[in-house]
């Protein structure tokens, strides 16, 4: 059984194809596939899996070791009188590392305070500056109400409606259902996107997830002329669900 792998590409060249044609089966059984590109089908490239590197298998096992955590000895920013619960602690320091390498989902139970891990990795993080949550629209009022209790730093907040956008705010609350109107404005880097309800981005073909994560053209699409696009840019993403896995993996 192949443990983890990264898939690389390189394109084809008119070189390869000679050496393709003479030894298609040696270079399949070493792994090498020649597929079309999904942003171009008129263009070619050979893909292969790699085998990752022994510090990176060492990393990601202290990463699973640290998402199984139900406590962590961290020192969090809290304000006065509030304290963090010991998973959540253990959660935050797993997104602290986690996100060197991947955005990260927290797939807590509800009701066990995903909102506050999130707003820890804020209060941990002092280069985090620009916040954009999304949310469904009936978990903005909430997620002012626990901004505002739990930042230890003074970040303003700002709403964004159906024919508004917060220009000037520190922190951006906007609800799925009306991303599509500021593709202008998402554009903008982030230093953190949150997002919460994740599992509202299952449908890839949805506007609202091409929104969020971006969408890479069918074959079909791609010669009708339809552009891949590559979501909303952020140095760091953060998933929160209850219900990651609703009915089929994929």
């Amino acid at each position: 059984v192949r443990g983890p792998r990264i898939l690389r590409t390189a394109a084809v060249t008119e070189d390869f194809w000679p050496v393709w044609n003479e030894h298609s089966a040696t270079l399949k059984l070493l792994g090498l596939q020649v597929k079309r590109r999904m942003d171009d089908p008129n263009k070619w490239q050979v893909c292969w899996w790699q085998e990752l590197p022994a510090d990176v298998l060492v990393q990601r096992a202290k990463l699973v070791e640290m998402s199984e955590a139900t406590s962590a000895a961290v020192d969090i920013p809290k304000p006065d009188g509030l304290d963090y619960y010991p998973f959540q602690k253990a959660g935050v320091r797993y997104c602290l590392n986690a996100f060197a390498a991947n955005g990260v989902l927290i797939g807590d139970e509800m009701g066990l305070g995903k909102t506050v891990q999130a707003i820890g990795v804020i209060n941990a993080t002092p280069e985090i500056s620009r916040v954009l949550i999304i949310c469904p629209l009936t978990l903005k009022a909430n997620w002012e109400r626990e901004l505002s209790r739990w930042l230890v730093r003074p970040m303003t907040i700002g709403h964004a409606r159906a024919d508004f956008w917060p220009r000037d705010t520190d922190i951006v609350l906007c609800h799925y259902n009306i991303l599509h109107r500021f593709t202008t404005r998402l554009a903008n880097f982030w230093d953190l996107i949150v997002m919460d309800e994740c599992h509202r981005l299952k449908n890839g073909k949805a506007r609202q997830t091409r929104c969020v994560v971006g969408y890479k053209p069918t074959r079909k699409e791609a010669a009708a002329g339809a552009v891949p696009t590559s979501g909303i840019p952020a140095r760091r993403k953060l998933a929160l669900s209850g219900t990651p896995f609703e009915n089929r993996p994929a």
